[in-house]
């Protein structure tokens, strides 16, 4: 089995709101990141949450998601991957780490990513988009320990440079894997995106 952990813990102070429920369409950015892993099968969904946490679950409370919450998501996203990952039943052979603000990617590329990783032997799976990397990560079981190791706002990219070996590098056709949301300025952007994929047919 292989699970989704959702990090959505953070307090986004670039954005001057709780991002997590900023409007995107008739959704919110978190429900139409958590809907993408729905649509790719990637269940279960584990969400990490902290800041204003009670806030977000009342909101998106109907989600059919795992609810975790990390007391000490104020000490950076690492502590929410090690939340994300005790959370994680003794079943799941690997990880979905991805991040709360993915509303772009497509459920397609989440697909060819599990495809690939559970047909090859590599331990990291890393989507690619012209040469530039993205999310989400897969993460192989036997790396579980090494990111309960992770501290502070570390993120996973210093486990991955320390495997290169272990590494896939997947090239997909796909820009979402690179659009997350970290200011106003960026939402506004990627805003009128979401209408061309609803045109589209794509959302």
């Amino acid at each position: 089995m292989i699970a989704t952990v959702i990090l959505a813990a953070g307090q986004a102070s670039r954005m001057g709101s709780l991002k997590q429920l900023m409007p995107w369409g008739n959704k919110t950015i978190l429900g139409r990141t958590v809907e993408i892993f729905q649509q790719a099968g990637a269940e279960p969904i584990f969400v990490i949450v902290g800041n204003q946490a009670s806030e977000i679950k009342k909101k998106l409370g109907d989600l059919d998601v795992i609810w975790v919450h990390n007391p000490d998501f104020e000490q950076g996203m690492s502590s929410s991957i090690h939340a994300g990952i005790r959370a994680l039943s003794q079943e799941t052979e690997a990880v979905l780490l991805a991040l709360g603000d993915l509303p772009l990617l497509s459920a397609d590329t989440v697909n060819k990513m599990v495809n690939t990783f559970r047909q090859g032997r590599h331990r990291i799976l890393v989507p690619c988009y012209q040469g530039k990397t993205g999310h989400p990560v897969i993460f192989a079981k036997e790396l579980f320990p090494k990111l309960l190791e992770l501290r502070g706002d570390q993120g996973a990219r210093r486990l991955i440079r320390e495997n290169e070996e272990q590494v896939c590098y997947l090239e997909v056709d796909d820009p979402g894997i690179c659009l997350d949301i970290d200011d106003p300025q960026t939402y506004a952007k990627l805003l009128p995106l979401k209408e061309e994929c609803s045109n589209a047919g794509l959302d």
